[in-house]
């Protein structure tokens, strides 16, 4: 063995399923010599090798099929001419259970739109409401079909809802059932679509939030698509957002197929209404400002500030000063 060696070199902590590739050396080559792997504490020529593979030359690489394998230990040995006389080992290791690849899918079961006047047509797209395999929202490579509903409510294949209300008015929302089918593997989801139809005699209502998103949601696993699920699910109209980033609000909004006014600062509003009038955020104001435009609503201008977290008053109460105190570092 003192001229041999053996080494896992890729990849170092395998997940199930992985090709090992190892690095050999040997002052002893043979057209003969072999590399196998055995689990526990079995040494070659105490049962047969779990995987193996010829090698011929002094030094090389040499890559193994494990597919079989799964947790372990496992010891893999350089062997001589055939046989099992050990030339060289390399350290023991194991197999990390492979995550289980999610099913493309719509993040949600239900979404609901914005209220629509009879006699108007509006459009919304479903598409970034797709979970990808990667986890990424989008519509990418998927086809989206109506699996039936209201007459007046149709889906093209891109994912884009058209709600055509007939101009002598419904007296229930409307409902369609859309499928995706994701082209490369096959995968199928469904959502159901509800239109809800606004009545002339009252303004609509519009419901907001606030969140800060701690770091552009970084501290998140899958941070977009758990947006997505809490707007869809509170059937949010409009949401101001603090800490994005600069990015964070544009993929939630692409992914709702709202409109956004996003700062580089990291404050941003999302809103299912079109968007007017943004103030960026400065130096003299740090706030942003947007107006948001909904039908049967009047104009709404919405500002979101990010507070400083500096002298945060609930922290210097809980540090012993007074009301008084905290407020008067909070202004400071």
């Amino acid at each position: 063995m003192a001229g041999s060696s053996l080494v896992l070199v890729r990849p170092t902590t395998p997940q199930e399923g992985d090709r090992l590739t190892f690095r050999f050396t040997t002052d002893a080559p043979h057209a003969k010599n072999w590399v196998g792997i055995y689990d526990g504490d079995r040494k070659p020529g105490v049962g047969s090798s779990l995987a193996w593979k010829y090698v011929t030359t002094t030094e090389g690489e040499v890559v193994i099929d494990s597919q079989s394998l799964t947790g372990g230990p496992y010891t893999a040995y350089l062997l001589a001419k055939d046989g099992y006389a050990i030339l060289a080992q390399a350290g023991p290791f194991t197999f990390r259970e492979r995550p289980a690849v999610p099913r493309p899918r719509f993040a949600v079961d239900t979404v609901t739109t914005a209220e629509i006047r009879t006699g108007t047509t509006a459009t919304v797209r479903v598409a970034g409401l797709w979970t990808a395999a990667s986890g990424a929202q989008s519509g990418q490579g998927v086809t989206f079909r109506s699996l039936g509903g209201d007459a007046w409510l149709s889906v093209a294949a891109d994912g884009t809802v058209t709600a055509r209300m007939p101009r002598g008015g419904v007296r229930a929302p409307g409902v369609l059932t859309v499928e995706g089918r994701d082209t490369a593997t096959g995968s199928t989801s469904r959502v159901t679509v509800q239109v809800p139809v606004l009545r002339k005699a009252r303004r609509a209502p519009l419901k907001t939030a606030v969140l800060d998103l701690w770091d552009a949601g970084t501290h998140v696993d899958g941070v977009v698509t758990k947006l997505v699920r809490l707007v869809v699910t509170q059937n949010l109209d409009v949401i101001a957002l603090s800490d994005t980033g600069g990015t964070l609000g544009k993929a939630l909004a692409d992914a709702l197929g709202w409109a956004v006014f996003e700062d580089p600062a990291g404050l941003a509003v999302l809103s299912r209404h079109p968007l007017t009038d943004p103030r960026p955020a400065g130096p003299d104001l740090p706030a942003v400002a947007v107006t948001v435009r909904a039908p049967g609503v009047r104009a709404v201008r919405v500002w979101n500030a990010h507070l400083d977290e500096a002298d945060y008053g609930p922290d210097g109460i809980r540090a012993g000063r007074t009301a008084a105190q905290a407020e008067a570092a909070e202004v400071a």
